[in-house]
This record gives structure tokens, sequence and C-alpha cells, in this order.
């Protein structure tokens, strides 16, 4: 089967071309019913079942947390203890994951959300770049290969009864004894494939509204008209859709940004310290690296989709009022009429807070990303230093040469923060 036809395959399976944007939604939770997350179900008994697994899930995945936070808290001086806080970031991530598929389900906030966004242009941005939209959701399953990657890794070392060194002992006798570690590590599939759902739902929602909004540009493009009657009908009719994206957008960002705040919190640490395990044992067996590196890979993606793509669709919102600038007909030759319709808009253009924001203290935007990543810089750097002199060195020249440190990134991230928070609330 060639490249094109899988691709049409999967336009027909995924993104059916008669389908509503409702429809696109409903297919990507035949996933969540494949795994027990089916809470939506008219079916009294399978929503108990439902009930019964997720919940069975997530109390395990609290204690196995619990555990291993116990372990890094009273254990301190381990040589492991770069892995212990990755997996117990890693586990953290995909339990909060869980619990927040849960509550959109429960809530049918999602649901509701797509019915905000449908309703301006009947989905009609969708519709017309469905082959990115494709697109993205291709890369979303293939992430789902890393994760049954990393899961196959783990049960084939644990099953082989092998000791390496990014798993610690003290970890895999969290629940009393190593046979009884297959409970965790089942509870870690099914959380893990949880947290790859979550990841692709934030997505789905984030990028349908991108390409709502990327429409919405594209014919404040082509307004055009002969009579001042119909220039003006037109901008009528484009305040009107504007407003309606904008509660959409508002409501996107009401979902999303507990979800977006927890897990950017989770994703900066977990990743450094997986780099610093990775690059660690670069000479180390196979079974390790096979381990590490899709771990390593899911990261990034997660990374790059949790902050990257809001910020793109921050982008396009703020493309809105120049498209509306160079749109000539609009402006010349000068009439009254649609000269105060068209100020009106701009003045309705003036939300310069619509966006995907981090529990509301900062949009994610491209400057915040580049803050991350400057003080994600600063953080390896001190976690090398702290790690290296932790087990090292405990002389004062090598503590103050930290301490040094941590002055200098609390300041950058104080400034560049306060810049950030200073635009979000103009």
């Amino acid at each position: 089967m060639s490249r094109k036809d899988l691709s049409s395959m999967l336009s027909v399976v995924l993104l059916d071309e008669d389908s509503p944007l409702e429809s696109y939604y409903n297919r990507i939770c035949l996933v969540g019913r494949c795994i027990g997350l089916n809470f939506d179900s008219s079916n009294l008994f399978l929503r108990i079942i439902s009930y019964l697994v997720t919940y069975s899930i997530v109390c395990i995945g609290l204690y196995f947390v619990c555990s291993v936070g116990c372990s890094i808290f009273f254990l301190s001086s381990s040589p492991h203890i770069a892995v212990s806080i990755t997996i117990f970031i890693f586990n953290l991530q995909a339990v909060i994951s869980i619990m927040f598929l849960i509550y959109w389900q429960k809530r049918g906030a999602i649901h509701k959300f797509i019915q905000l966004l449908k309703e301006p242009q009947n989905g009609d941005g969708v519709n017309r770049y469905r082959a990115a939209l494709l697109g993205q959701m291709m890369a979303a399953l293939s992430m789902t290969l890393l994760v049954l990657l990393y899961i196959s890794s783990l049960f084939a070392v644990y099953l082989s009864g092998k000791n390496i060194t990014v798993i610690d002992r003290e970890i895999i006798h969290s629940f009393g004894s190593r046979s009884a570690y297959i409970i965790p590590l089942t509870a870690q599939e099914y959380a893990f494939f949880g947290w790859n759902l979550s990841i692709l739902i934030y997505v789905f929602c984030v990028e349908v509204t991108f390409y709502e909004i990327r429409y919405f540009n594209r014919s404040i493009r082509t307004i055009n008209g002969t009579t001042e009657e119909s220039l003006c009908s037109q901008i009528s009719n484009a305040i009107k859709k504007y407003s309606d994206i904008a509660v959409a957008v508002r409501s996107l960002d009401k979902i999303f940004k507990r979800f977006a705040f927890m897990m950017i919190a989770c994703s900066i640490p977990s990743l450094l310290f997986c780099l610093y395990v990775v690059f660690s044992r670069l000479n180390s067996d196979m079974e390790e690296k096979v381990i590490m590196m899709p771990a390593l890979l899911y990261l990034l993606y997660s990374f790059f989709s949790l902050t990257a793509v809001p910020a793109k669709l921050h982008d396009e919102i703020t493309k809105t009022k120049s498209a509306f600038y160079e749109n000539t007909h609009i402006w010349f030759p000068y009439r009254s009429p649609v000269y105060n319709a068209a100020v009106a808009f701009c003045s309705h253009l003036e939300q310069s807070n619509l966006g995907i924001s981090i529990w509301g203290f900062a949009l994610l935007s491209r400057p915040l990303i580049l803050t991350v990543l400057e003080g994600g810089e600063g953080g390896g750097g001190l976690l090398a230093d702290s790690l290296r002199h932790g087990h090292l060195s405990r002389s004062p020249s090598a503590v103050q040469g930290i301490q040094n440190r941590k002055q200098r990134l609390h300041l950058r991230l104080f400034q560049t923060l306060s810049l950030n928070f200073s635009r979000f609330n103009m």
C-alpha cells in the first residue's frame, strides 16, 4: 500500500468528509472508550465498569507516585536519585492527565466548546484545512508507538529479571516485592495511554480553533463590495463572527488553563532530569537506551504540543487586525458609514488576552516560550552542578557556585516573567 493510499484511508476513517466538527472529536473519543474512559455512554453497565477501572488505576498510580516520592525524600543520597525523580514526575503527569480526562468527560466541557466553535462559521475552517488536521492526528498516533515501545521495554526488563540503573530497586519493591511490581506497571501502561489521549485532545481543540481563526482572517482579507450597504453588512457579520469566536477561545482557555499549567510545570523538570539520565548513560547497555529514548522523545513532543501549538494560535489571533487593515477596499475611498463600521470592528479586535493561558498568569506565546527555554537552560546547568557537587564535593566553593547560579536564574526569570505579565494585562 502506497503512502498516498494510506493517507486517503486514514482521512476517511478519522476525518470523514461529510462529518461535522463534533464527529471529528467523537472519533478521538473512540480511543478513550477502548481504554475504559466511557463516561458519556448511555449504558449504565459500561459506565460502572469505566468508573471501577479508571478510579482503581488512579488510586494505584497515586500510591505509586507517593511511594516514589517518599523514597526520593528519605533516600536522597541514592546514586539513582535522578532516575527516581524522572519516574516520579513522569507518572505524576500521567495520573494528572487521567484525572483531567475524567473531569472533561463528566462535565461535557469539550462538547460544549465544540458547539461554541462551530456556531460562527459552521466548521468551515476545519473542513478547508482538514488535511493539515489529519497530519496532526497522524503525528499523535505515531507518539502512541513511543508509549508502546516504552511500556514494552519496561515489561521486557521486568520479566527478564535484569537489574538496570534506569529502574531503581527501591521503586521495583514499592509494593512490597518484585513480583508485585506488575501492579503499578500495568497501571502505568493505562495512565500513559491516557496521558497521550489528553495531549491529543488538547492539540485537537487548539488546532481546530487555529484553523477556524485562520479561515476567518482569510474571509476578512476578501471583504469587498460595490455599495456602502454591502460593505457595512459584511463588516457587521464579521463583528458577530469574531465575537462568537472570542467566546469560544475564552471557553477553550477555561478548559485547558489548569491542564496547561500543571503539564508544563511537570514537563520542564521531567525533561531536564530525563536529559540528564540519558546523557549520563551514553555508554550504558542497550536495554537502558531502549527504555529512556522513547521517554525522552515523548517528553519533547508533549512539551512542544503544550507550548508551540497554543503559541501558534495566539499568533494567528494577533494577525486578525493586520488582515483587516490590509484590506484597502474597506478604507479607500473614504465613506463615512463604512469607516465608522470599520472603526467599531477595530475596537472589538482590541482583546490582547485571547489565547491559552497558564492558569491566567500569562498567555502561551512565543516570548513566553523563549522565557521558559531560557529558564530551562539555566535550570539544566543548575541541575548538573547540584547533582555533580552533591555526590562528589561538599566544598564551600562548590556550594557558593550553586548559590550564585540560583540567584542569576531567579533574577532572569523574574525579569522575563514580569515583562510577559505586563503584556498580558495591557
